[in-house]
């Protein structure tokens, strides 16, 4: 196999060392070596790559600016750092910025693998790249027919008027266009329905037919995405006044609304789907076109994504829980046995480390199981005022010394939730509060009354939100410019307590003042009696 290599390293020496690694793994290398941003530079103009490894200790040049110059050129490229020597920080660093991964010198047996690994990952990324855009254009130029389809229609029926009312030869001309209409229709890649006012299908073509595995005996005078058979993406029962035509007929057009189909043969098919009525010349409903289209195999790329984060962060906490565990006892029994200071300080420092690492692999799970519609909630009746008073008390800690102030507003009503998964909200946005306020100042959380709903707020007094990030904030992995300056972290603890609040069917929302204050808002629905 052909391995083509940008090597970032200042030393021939150990350009050789990794080149004959790589040939002892069985690859066949051509590479470059450069030790500059401008060699760098130049190389990624001139060549195309299969992967980027970079020592960290240079002159003139580290791996840290060397992954800055690969993302400026806005090349995808699995990037590695390989180095003598690299601390925990810089590598945590680096992973942050974007490397893949990092190898020490003294364990190359590792980079082949790593190797192998990142170029899979790469192939993913660009299939996955490849598939989106796909379905982007096809979407884009889905609408398209449907316009010219649906205008086509209409001028069909107007020339089928016309016919009707003044002479067989404009008859002829519309059955001519109806003809043509036709054969387009049945030559669509996607699958087209087509009802009347009632809601009765007229009509299914051949494409469509083949993507809900339909005969022509099976399709009767209704449409067959029955209620029955459809669903939402995570799996609940679509209501029948969110099915397709129901929505059109409601809508006059819609776009874009994903469904699971449920198959006679027990499969599921994932359709993207959109539709649109088609108005006769005096301006009323005539028919309604539902278009659909089969992204089954797009979800199924996503949904092994999501297994491989939950496989790999389970497997991780399984790792953190023995080095916890025996860095525990160790610091347990180097107390008891006079051990220097120092060394109890390395051991508790492991401790301190492998939590933090939990909670990472804790929020990637959940973040995992949010993507992939695997959250379960175990729900209970909670009166939320004392609930959040307890919680907020065991939680003060996370707001590093800000004192925490708990308010209740009117007659709160009780909510049904699960009380883990919301103290790992209130958790999220109390240790944002403390992370982000100004010093001296006090973290508040309200707990109000809505219209059917139970509503907490929790506020600081701190730089605030800008509103161009407003609306990023909820989504993986996003963090604001002034808020990787401040504190360290992955960018997920906002999308997991988004995923948690909308798992419970509520909200939330941030109200921010720039410079001033933030606040982090969140609903739950009343409980029923």
């Amino acid at each position: 196999m052909l391995l083509r290599v940008l090597l970032v390293e200042d030393s021939e020496t150990d350009a050789k060392l990794l080149g004959r690694a790589l040939a002892k793994a069985g690859f066949e290398v051509a590479s470059r070596r450069v030790d500059t941003a401008e060699a760098m530079k130049e190389a990624l103009d001139e060549e195309a790559w299969d992967l980027v490894l970079a020592d960290h200790f240079m002159p003139e040049f580290n791996a840290l600016a060397a992954l800055d110059t690969l993302k400026e050129s806005g090349i995808d490229l699995p990037f590695i750092i390989v180095s003598g020597t690299i601390g925990e920080e810089v590598a945590v660093e680096a992973m942050r910025a974007g490397a893949h991964d990092y190898i020490l010198k003294g364990k190359l047996t590792r980079l082949a693998p790593a190797i192998e690994r990142e170029l899979h990952e790469a192939r993913v990324r660009q299939e996955r790249r490849q598939a989106q855009e796909a379905l982007r254009k096809a979407y884009d130029e889905l609408e398209i027919r449907v316009r010219e389809r649906t205008a086509e229609l209409a001028q069909v029926n107007e020339q089928l008027t016309i016919a009707s009312l003044r002479s067989q030869e404009l008859a002829e001309e519309a059955q001519r266009r109806a003809a043509e209409l036709e054969a387009i229709i049945e030559n669509m890649a996607e699958g087209v329905s087509i009802f009347d006012t009632e809601g009765r299908r007229l009509r299914t073509n051949e494409a469509g037919k083949r993507t809900l595995c339909l005969s022509d005996s099976s399709l009767g005078n209704q449409f067959q995405l029955l209620d029955d058979d459809l669903y939402y993406p995570d799996g609940r029962p679509l209501p029948a006044d969110e099915s397709p035509i129901t929505r059109v007929l409601r809508e006059g057009r819609f776009a874009q609304q994903e469904i699971v189909q449920a198959c006679p043969d027990g499969s599921r098919l994932n359709l993207l789907v959109g539709g649109s009525m088609v108005y006769d010349i005096e301006g009323k409903p005539a028919l309604a076109v539902v278009v659909f289209r089969d992204i089954t195999d797009i979800r199924e790329l996503e949904r092994q994504r999501e297994e491989f984060i939950s496989v790999v962060a389970h497997d991780m906490r399984g790792q953190l829980a023995v080095v916890k565990g025996y860095a525990d006892a160790l610091t347990r029994q180097a107390a008891r046995e006079g051990i220097p200071q120092k060394v109890l300080n390395g051991l508790e420092a492991i401790s301190a480390s492998s939590r933090v690492l939990d909670r990472i692999t804790a929020d990637l799970t959940d973040a995992s199981r949010i993507e992939s519609h695997r959250l379960t909630l175990t729900m209970e009746r909670t009166d939320l005022p004392v609930f959040i008073r307890k919680s907020a008390e065991r939680l003060g800690k996370l707001t590093n010394g800000h004192p925490v102030r708990v308010e209740v507003r009117g007659q709160v009503p009780t909510v049904k939730a699960d009380p883990d998964r919301i103290e790992q909200v209130l958790s999220n946005l109390l240790s944002n509060a403390g992370k982000y306020s100004c010093p001296d100042s006090e973290v508040t959380v309200e707990i109000e009354p809505g219209q059917g709903e139970a509503v907490v707020s929790v506020t600081n007094q701190g730089p605030g939100i800008q509103p161009e990030d407003a609306e990023k904030l909820f989504t993986r992995f996003y963090r604001t410019s002034r808020g990787r300056q401040q504190a360290p972290g992955l960018g997920l603890g906002l999308y997991i307590a988004k995923g948690l609040v909308e798992a419970h069917g509520g909200r939330i929302w941030v109200k921010s003042e720039p410079d001033k204050y933030v606040t982090f808002s969140f609903s739950l629905p009343a409980a029923g009696a």
